[in-house]
């Protein structure tokens, strides 16, 4: 997690009132949260309002990985992060963004070519 998220995570952990034992984000019954209902009661309205109720935990992924990649992360650090092996991740997970295909393909052009 990044650093910022951490600390706001540990300024929540104080306000709980029991911050070695308890669950950082409990159930109604102190239990842990299913990612399910997370996901229907946190996540989905609001990826609705915004017209991208498509989207999953999967659309994330790919976008954190594909962010990341095109940003020049490390391609084992991304995929540990994303929970896979370095070639789920870049195999499944990737998406080469239309920028860097043009580029390529310009490069490719200009070498058969000639410059112009």
């Amino acid at each position: 997690m990044a650093d910022g998220v951490l600390t706001a995570l540990e300024k929540w952990r104080q306000k709980s009132g029991n911050p070695g034992e308890a669950f950082v984000f409990p159930s109604e019954r102190g239990t842990p949260m299913s990612k399910h209902n997370v996901w229907r009661r946190n996540m989905e309205p609001k990826l609705k309002k915004v017209g991208l109720r498509w989207a999953n935990f999967q659309v994330m992924r790919r976008t954190f990985v594909t962010i990341n990649k095109a940003n020049g992360a490390d391609a084992k650090t991304i995929a540990d992060q994303a929970g896979h092996d370095v070639g789920v991740s870049l195999r499944d997970y990737t998406q080469t963004p239309m920028t860097l295909k043009r580029s390529l393909v310009n490069d490719l052009e200009k070498l058969v070519l000639g410059p112009k």
